[in-house]
């Protein structure tokens, strides 16, 4: 990852804020899990969700309460509400409750010299009030972000539709 040197990452795993795994069963240790997998333009020039599906079935497996998920993955406005709610909600966990759920759209911009992780903008809304209050802190405050000692601009939405949007906006896309 371009964004992310070297020793600044080591910094993170020696200080126990980042631990890579292969290991899905542990998705239920964390209290923050993000899915941000790729979403590749099928023929019809729609986003081929498949890969945030098999990561949500992952998620599905192993989700507790207390937990917070946020989709980081680009896709389409309400795709966290209409998509991934019902699947997160299926196993008889509630939002607001027992869950909280968010978008952050990542913010890689590959081949982008001008625009970094630092420097760009990052936008977060919950599907509801409470995912969004759990998600602010948590998001804007991710162990690369730290490491990096700054964050251009950080944008705390009233809802997970918009944020796609947003995204295209600050990004001038």
């Amino acid at each position: 990852i371009g964004d992310v040197r070297d020793d600044e990452l080591l910094a993170c795993v020696r200080a126990r804020a980042f631990e890579a795994t292969t290991d899905m069963s542990r998705l239920a240790e964390a209290d923050v899990i993000s899915i941000c997998v790729p979403t590749p333009l099928s023929k019809s020039h729609d986003p081929d969700v498949s890969y945030v599906d098999a990561a949500t079935r992952s998620v599905e497996r192993s989700l507790r309460p207390g937990q917070l998920i946020v989709l980081e993955s680009t896709t389409y406005p309400g795709m966290t509400e209409e998509y991934l709610l019902p699947r997160l909600e299926a196993g008889g966990l509630r939002l607001g409750r027992d869950l909280g759920l968010a978008f952050s759209p990542e913010r890689v911009d590959p081949g982008n010299r001008r625009y970094g992780v630092p420097n760009t903008p990052k936008v977060v809304g919950g599907v509801d009030a409470v995912s969004t209050r759990q998600a602010y802190p948590r998001v804007a405050l991710l162990p690369f972000d730290a490491a990096y000692k700054l964050m251009a601009t950080f944008h705390e939405m009233t809802d997970e539709t918009g944020a796609p949007v947003v995204r295209c906006y600050v990004k001038g896309a």
